[in-house]
């Protein structure tokens, strides 16, 4: 069985690449084998983007670059267009061009990256798994073109490596001088490589939700660390996921989501807070399937019931769990979902958390499909004298899930991250950062009394509103609730500016630390810090340090100016 990247299908697709996809999964003979799927191909700079169906690493023959057209009736016309199927507008670019113009665009890119790869074979060739018959003009060998009566007489290994064997002979014919006849390129570890370079283009990400924002309406590119989580996600069926803040958690969570429902699962994608919850709806909007956001709605939902006004901690973490299990047990105990995704898994491990996780999916946390994701180190700031150690949880109601590790930082700038390991005090440290540095290190203004500190906040808006961040870009955090910028919003000047936080929003937006945490935004104002020694203290200026995009100023009192000195000087 090949190693199919990505390991799912999306929903629907044409029949013909449905077929090649499980032929190449399911031969025995592809077993060393490496399938880059276009699944999530997405606006390519190199025209890839649609083209590629299939890329086949094969090792000691080379690359194939596979086109699949699933239609019962393919011609060129006499006007030199190609109609498929009912079409009657024609393209000129037909599907030998289509695959030719991919293979020659990967080659250029490993090529670009690995010059010493240059002796790897890479061809290209299209299957027809519905249409028979043979297209013979010159300007394709008659071994690339695999129509219906081939395909359906071979093995698919056999065809892919009926076509890379006479792409050899044909170039030890005519003796380019990048081919050695002898070469047994590409190895496995070299079919590895290229993997890894393809793979970033391949594995594509852009948020289902349409922002506004320009960094978030971006492609996001996955990391090699991340890729391989995804690889693994269908292999594993309990997954817990543990990684530093900026490591990508959120976004793994949602494509997690993403998959369980392309593959037609019953799925919930959950968190504990509720400004992260109302994020991963909008995010996921278009996952129509998908049940989504906070699990305390859930929680209402399934007992009916609506929490009090003014409701205590004790109801949320105690009474409102208890209920909705007992109207789980009352209708049967039937299990809801398929499959969940939780994130920052942290915050639910309490025994009543996790008894009503162990119901809604089928065969319980120690037997089900589930994925986690969590720091499990610094961002515990919920935790009661109730909730139980992350290794409890894995010994006693795990189910031997799989543990992954991420540590390469996607969201921060360096300069951003030098801050956070030295101020935050992150041992151990991100593996690697993934953004190139901007050359602006994070601001520091200090106050001695809450006037001065909304005159500092006031100037530094200004600025940022100067050097071009929109309003609706800047969040103002703070650790306590009576904050610099709630106080500023019940002024009359300032009143309109700032707004508390919601994604509707356009003005200046403010929250706690702790509501804030799983987010993130283009501009942080860090406000009220006055302790950054005690651990509470400590892990919640590393989560307010790590929520930035690009810029991080921090407004902190005088008595705190030494000991953050002090911790930025240290190696």
């Amino acid at each position: 069985m090949a190693v199919m990247i990505p390991s799912i299908l999306p929903r629907n697709p044409p029949p013909g690449e449905r077929e090649v996809f499980t032929r190449l999964r399911e031969d025995p003979d592809t077993k060393d084998w490496i399938v880059l799927h276009s699944l999530d191909i997405a606006r390519h700079p190199t025209q890839v983007s649609g083209e590629a169906d299939f890329v086949v690493l094969v090792p000691g023959l080379g690359v194939l670059v596979i086109e699949v057209k699933s239609h019962t009736h393919i011609h060129r016309g006499e006007d030199g267009l190609w109609y498929f199927g009912n079409d009657v507008t024609g393209e000129a670019r037909g599907p030998f061009r289509q695959a030719a113009d991919a293979m020659h665009t990967l080659r250029r890119t490993i090529m670009e990256k690995r010059p010493d790869m240059g002796g790897v074979v890479f061809w290209s060739a299209v299957i027809l798994p519905f249409a028979a018959g043979r297209i013979a003009t010159g300007e394709w060998n008659p071994w690339q073109l695999v129509d219906s009566a081939k395909f359906r007489a071979s093995p698919i290994s056999r065809i892919v490596i009926a076509v890379l064997t006479h792409a050899r002979e044909l170039l030890a014919a005519r003796k380019p001088g990048w081919f050695a006849v002898d070469t047994a390129a590409p190895d496995a570890a070299q079919c590895r490589m290229i993997a890894t370079i393809l793979r970033p283009k391949f594995e594509v990400f852009q948020s289902p939700a349409s922002r506004a924002k320009l960094l978030a309406e971006e492609l996001r590119t996955y990391t090699e660390e991340q890729t391989e989580f995804l690889d693994a996600i269908d292999l594993n069926p309990r997954l817990l996921v543990h990684g530093p803040a900026g490591t990508g958690k959120t976004l793994l969570a949602i494509e997690s989501a993403r998959r369980a429902v392309t593959s037609g699962r019953r799925t919930a994608l959950l968190c504990f807070n509720r400004l992260l919850g109302n994020c991963l709806v909008e995010e996921t909007r278009s996952l129509t399937e998908l049940v989504c956001g906070n699990v305390h709605k859930l929680m209402c939902d399934v007992a009916e019931a609506r929490p009090p006004v003014a409701a205590p901690p004790e109801w949320w973490s105690e009474r409102l769990p208890q209920i909705a299990v007992e109207a789980i047990l009352r209708e049967d105990g039937r299990a809801r979902f398929d499959e969940i995704v939780l994130d920052e898994f942290q915050d639910f491990l309490l025994p009543n958390y996790l008894d009503f996780l162990d119901l809604i999916v089928e065969g319980g946390l120690a037997a089900g499909r589930w994925r986690a994701f969590g720091d499990f180190e610094r961002q515990s700031i919920y935790q009661t004298a109730a909730h139980i150690s992350l290794s409890d949880f894995i010994q006693t109601r795990s189910g031997r899930a799989t543990t992954f590790n991420l540590t390469v930082n996607c969201r921060n700038l360096p300069r951003v991250v030098h801050h956070v390991h030295r101020l935050g005090q992150l041992v151990p440290g991100y593996r690697r950062i993934r953004r190139p540095d901007d050359g602006i290190d994070p601001e520091f203004h200090f106050y001695r009394a809450p006037e001065e500190q909304d005159g500092i906040i006031r100037r530094v808006l200004l600025k940022l509103e100067a050097e071009g961040f929109p309003p609706g870009d800047i969040v103002v955090l703070s650790p306590f609730r009576n904050c610099a910028a709630s106080r500023l919003a019940e002024k009359g000047a300032d009143g309109d500016r700032f707004q508390p936080y919601s994604d509707r929003t356009s003005g200046v937006r403010w929250a706690t630390i702790h509501s804030f945490k799983g987010l993130e935004a283009t501009a942080i104002i860090l406000t009220d810090i006055d302790d950054v020694e005690s651990t509470a203290a400590r892990d919640l200026f590393y989560i307010g340090l790590t929520r930035s995009v690009q810029r991080l100023i921090i407004c902190a009192a005088n008595a705190v100016a030494g000991p953050l000195f002090t911790l930025l000087q240290r190696s």
